[in-house]
């Protein structure tokens, strides 16, 4: 009996000798991998770093891997001669992008059947020409045959209803319905959500889309808090090799502009709540994975409701007075660069984005 307890307890040891074996190559396997992965991560910032710096880019980059927030950073000045420099928590100006958050709102509406991508622009705007050929997904994808010069207003438009009349007036109309680009489609589109809402396009795009996603750093141009600092838009004078030549004097001489683009372009924010949107377009919070594949079910010339789209990837995109926004990645989020600028630099914000995403991921 003797010997077989002895026997016993060697295969006990034995046993817990493999065990212990195992787990501590086990352990050794995560933490070589934990260290592979911190090494990729800073040869990867130490890449972006130096491609942004010699493309004297300014302004924040964010970078998705794996749906998570990978890397985020600032660069340059947001006001080079005040020595204000550029932080992830200031809000830019982020242009067209704001157009793929009007479409949410449609997109929702939609959902909520208070409107159809089907209807026509004779029952809320009766007096537009050919009105009654245009459909609600015309103007989201483009194709309305509305045109109007990016042009700003000789005054400050106040008031909603003026951001409207003033569209209204200096649009045109053809009966062709072949993509072609403009803030008017959008601006319409806002003032049909008020129709329909019975709200103002902010207090209905602050009550679906800022409240629920607690988005701290999102403003609309009129709403901006007077502590906020808004980053000064430069250019890079290649030729003398000269960074912060001003493209605008100041924010204030801009805001007639602003003014005009109701739905389409007058929107503020950072980084990270331009991240936390994109996330929502699928995730339930804003929209679910069926409702944003019947926002985008038609695309026109690669374009649907304020999105690029191609073979499962999307660029979200908008340039305005020097700032420029990219989001570039998969339509699922699993990977995202998030670029905004107040200098673009030598290299244009798509190519940095396809560059940094490239490296990401591979």
């Amino acid at each position: 009996m003797k010997k077989m307890s002895i026997v016993a307890s060697i295969c006990v040891l034995l046993v817990l000798g493999i065990v212990y074996w195992f787990q501590q190559k086990e352990t050794a396997a995560a933490v070589s991998a934990q260290q592979g992965e911190e090494k990729k991560k800073q040869e990867m910032t130490l890449f972006v770093d130096d491609l942004l710096k010699e493309s004297h880019f300014k302004g924040t980059v964010l970078l998705v891997k794996n749906r998570e927030n990978y890397y985020e950073q600032a660069y340059g000045y947001a006001n080079k001669e005040q020595k204000i420099k550029n932080s992830v928590e200031m809000a830019y100006p982020v242009a067209s992008v704001q157009k793929s958050m009007t479409a949410i709102l449609v997109e929702q509406l939609v959902s909520e059947g208070k409107i159809s991508y089907k209807e026509t622009l004779d029952k809320f705007y009766p007096d537009i020409d050919y009105a009654d050929q245009i459909t609600i997904r015309d103007l989201l994808n483009q194709s309305s045959g509305i045109d109007m010069d990016e042009i700003a207003p000789a005054k400050l438009l106040t008031s909603q209803r003026e951001q409207l009349d003033f569209v209204l007036s200096e649009m045109t109309v053809t009966e062709d319905h072949s993509f072609l680009y403009t803030n008017a489609n959008y601006t319409l589109l806002a003032g049909i959500l008020s129709m329909v809402s019975g709200k103002s396009y902010e207090e209905l795009f602050t009550q679906r889309i800022i409240q629920p996603l607690h988005l701290g750093e999102t403003y609309f141009w009129d709403q901006l808090p007077e502590k906020e600092t808004v980053p000064l838009s430069y250019v890079y004078d290649e030729a003398e090799e000269v960074d912060y030549v001003p493209f605008w004097d100041s924010f204030p001489d801009s805001k007639p502009l602003f003014s005009s683009l109701l739905g389409a372009g007058n929107l503020f924010m950072s980084a990270s709540d331009l991240w936390r949107v994109q996330k929502a377009m699928k995730n339930g919070r804003l929209l679910t994975e069926d409702r944003y594949a019947e926002m985008t079910d038609i695309v026109t010339a690669g374009y649907s409701s304020g999105l690029w789209l191609s073979d499962g990837q999307k660029v979200v995109s908008g340039s305005l007075g020097g700032y420029t926004t990219m989001v570039y990645g998969e339509e699922t989020n699993e990977n995202l660069v998030i670029l905004i600028s107040n200098q673009q630099g030598i290299l244009d914000t798509g190519s940095l984005a396809e560059s940094i995403y490239e490296a990401m991921t591979h």
